[in-house]
């Protein structure tokens, strides 16, 4: 697991950039430059639930961006250990200062990123049918989130065993006390199908 060159140990934070991790290794020596949408979620409500209390909005943001100050969500190691210079346009102190301060129904209402999706509408940039889709993190989509589930054995959504079986991993590694065989753990996964 390439995770712990971004030294996380948190279940969530772990699935999200083992994805990402997946997309350096195969992009590796195809381009030195990479361009994310990452922290958009964070900044115009993507984490949040359509059910959201209007007036808890910013401040529900505030600590998942909060957050990422110790998940090292926005770490370069890992995608400059395959030769990648990573770019997240999202975020920066200024367009974060301007999101934190936008009302809230600009962050959700029957929908999440509800305003980045007008936006895109209105100046068609994508084609409706992904516009209105259902919105899914890059863990899901790439149904890392269930693979963490297999190997636990546990529901997609156990994120303290996550978090748990992650910790010792990363623990293991620093102190090099384990070195995990890529075809051991495709038997791990393979096996629990």
């Amino acid at each position: 697991m390439r995770a712990v060159y971004n030294e996380i140990y948190d279940g969530l934070s772990a699935e999200i950039q083992s994805g990402l991790f997946f997309l350096y290794k195969k992009d590796a020596g195809s381009s030195d430059v990479m361009i994310t949408g990452y922290g958009a979620d964070l900044l115009f409500g993507g984490v949040l639930n359509t059910k959201s209390n209007p007036l808890e909005v910013n401040n529900l943001l505030w600590q998942q961006i909060y957050r990422t100050r110790w998940t090292g969500e926005f770490s370069s190691f890992g995608a400059m250990h395959y030769g990648i210079k990573i770019r997240h346009p999202f975020w920066n102190t200024r367009l974060i200062a301007f999101c934190l301060n936008l009302p809230s129904h600009f962050k959700v209402s029957n929908d999440v990123k509800v305003i980045l999706r007008e936006y895109a509408h209105q100046q068609s940039l994508l084609p409706a049918e992904i516009i209105l889709r259902k919105k899914i993190g890059i863990h899901e989509g790439s149904s890392i989130n269930i693979l963490f589930s297999k190997i636990l054995k546990s529901d997609s959504n156990d994120y303290v065993s996550k978090t748990s079986f992650t910790y010792d991993l990363y623990k293991k590694f620093i102190s090099g006390e384990s070195h995990i065989d890529h075809t051991d753990l495709y038997k791990i996964i393979h096996h629990n199908k």
